[in-house]
Formats: C-alpha cells, structure tokens, sequence
C-alpha cells in the first residue's frame, strides 16, 4: 500500500461532500452510481491497489454501465481487497435500537459513506457516517468511531 488508508478515505469523502449532492440534483440512481464507481477506481483504488493486478470491491452499489459488472473501468477484474471498518472501542449500528457493535464479533466491510438525520441516510453533506456489512447485517456507523483498513479477499 502506498498511502495512509484513513488519509485516503477521508480524502475521498471530502470529494463526495464536495461534489455528490449537487449531482443528486439532476442525475438519475443508476448514474450516480456509474459516477460513485468511477471516481472510487481513479480516486481510491488507483492509490491502494497495484494497477492492472489488484482491485477493490465496489463502492456502495457499483456502477450499472457495464451490463456484466460493478465497475466501470476493467470490468472483468475480480477484487482482491477489501476495504474493513476497525471500530476503535465500541459504536451503535444506528440502524437498529442502539446495539452495540463489538470489534471482536467479525469483520466490518465497508460499503459507503452517507449521512443521517436521525431517520435515514443519504448524500447530503455531511458524510459524517458510513454503512458497512457486518456477517449480512447493514450497520451504520458514525465515522468518529472507526478506522479503516485494507485486506485481502
């Protein structure tokens, strides 16, 4: 790996913030999917991956301009990595009533990130939490909690 995976991240979040929600203005899902997936292969897995060997898996729900595959460029590759979520001590899946999610009951995949307002998510800044996949179940997480790594599948 050569950056700092948090660095990274937070980098691409800020991108998002910047960018998504006047995009969701005017533009229809499935491209803002296509534009979420693209911007993740050039922004993000582009500095995490060795080019042309090592990739990720999809950012949220991938993109749907390829009729066979979630990615944009590429779209034969299989991912090799995986981006994970550590929590740090202890969070709420703020989908659920408060359960606490422990660090030490399985892996956290991360899935995107998104915001709250107490009800439900979405892209309006700011993207202040994130959703991941814990074992099948969606969590939602605040992003003060956690850190992030990278694995591979």
């Amino acid at each position: 790996m050569r950056v700092d995976i948090n660095n990274l991240l937070n980098f691409f979040r800020l991108f998002l913030e910047r960018n998504l929600s006047n995009l969701c203005d005017f533009m229809e899902d499935e491209l803002i999917n296509d534009w979420l997936q693209s911007n993740w292969e050039i922004l993000v897995e582009s500095q995490i991956c060795f080019q042309g060997k090592e990739f990720l898996e999809v950012y949220g729900e991938g993109a749907d301009c390829n009729v066979a595959s979630s990615r944009v460029w590429l779209p034969d590759a299989q991912p090799t990595h995986k981006i994970i979520v550590l929590i740090e001590k202890y969070s709420y899946n703020l989908l659920k009533d408060n359960p606490i999610v422990k660090p030490d009951e399985g892996q956290i995949i991360f899935d995107r990130f998104v915001s709250w307002d107490g009800e439900r998510y979405g892209y309006n800044a700011p993207l202040d939490y994130l959703l991941a996949d814990k074992a099948g179940e969606e969590l939602l997480l605040p992003l003060e909690h956690v850190k992030f790594s990278v694995c591979r599948i």
